[in-house]
């Protein structure tokens, strides 16, 4: 559901998680990125629009799906073996959800995630 989120007391815009994939095993063509990141967006409860990718030469890619409730993003470094993938959510969503469907598309050695709360406008005292 789109909207702000209420949540122990604090009234904030939503949730973005940030996703860091590092010595990924294999970063596929943004053909195959696209809908894994569209079925990671609707994991989380959102509504996908649409969405829109771009590859680069000699590999990596950047990405774009836009929700209802805000977006997910990617950008690839083939070369690096490095993804980061970012998921901004608002109402009701949970964005930690898109991370059991992105991980086995990247297989990687590591990941980093790290969750904001933004738009913050009242909180407990």
């Amino acid at each position: 559901m789109v909207g702000f989120v209420f949540e122990d007391g604090c009234t904030y815009a939503g949730r973005h998680l940030l996703i860091d994939f590092y010595d990924c095993a294999h970063i596929p063509d943004h053909h195959v990125i696209v809908p894994v990141m569209r079925e990671a967006c609707v994991a989380t409860g959102a509504t996908v629009l649409f969405s829109h990718s771009h590859p680069f030469p000699g590999g990596g890619s950047s990405g774009v799906v836009i929700l209802a409730e805000s977006h997910g993003t990617w950008h690839s470094w083939t070369d690096e073996r490095f993804v980061a993938v970012d998921i901004f959510v608002c109402g009701d969503c949970s964005p930690q959800a898109a991370v059991a469907v992105l991980e086995p598309l990247f297989a990687a050695q590591r990941v980093e995630i790290k969750l904001e709360r933004r738009g913050i406008v009242s909180q407990p005292t």
